[in-house]
């Protein structure tokens, strides 16, 4: 077919000499693409770390991970049962006061997982603990109320 009443179709068909040449490569493009690589951003990204496995100082067989939900709440899970569970029952109640379970601690601290890690300005010290902070500010009250 060589009319068209679309102007930019016109417009391509009057830049074309041999029309029957070109319909020859388009059908030929057409039969190939069942052939074309195509990919996702995620499926280029796991090609090329198998293709540059060792330039890159990745391994072979990595998996991209789409979705870090259910990671990260295994991790707000296991930090739950490491740094809550075994503290002093009043500490604990504290904690509960303020978040009901993992769930709700990583609702809490989700935005801070996206980007860059929060600055803080004045870290505890490397040995302190909930349970021994919360000593410290018992006695700092203790002290106040004497």
């Amino acid at each position: 077919r060589e009319t068209t009443d679309n102007p930019l179709y016109k417009r391509l068909l009057e830049e074309i000499d041999d029309k029957a040449q070109a319909a020859q490569w388009l059908l030929l493009a057409e039969r190939q693409m069942d052939e074309a690589a195509v990919f996702t951003i995620h499926g280029f990204c796991q090609r090329m770390l198998n293709l540059n496995a060792f330039e890159s100082g990745m391994l072979f067989e990595q998996q991209l991970i789409e979705d870090e939900s259910l990671l990260r709440y295994q991790a707000c899970a296991d930090f739950w049962r490491r740094h809550c569970y075994p503290l002093p029952r009043e500490i604990a109640q504290v904690v509960f006061e303020t978040w009901k379970g993992p769930q709700a601690l990583l609702r809490d601290i989700n935005r801070y997982l996206q980007g860059e890690a929060p600055v803080i300005k004045a870290p505890p010290p490397d040995d302190e603990t909930l349970a021994s902070r919360h000593a410290q500010i018992v006695a700092r009250i203790d002290t106040v109320k004497q």
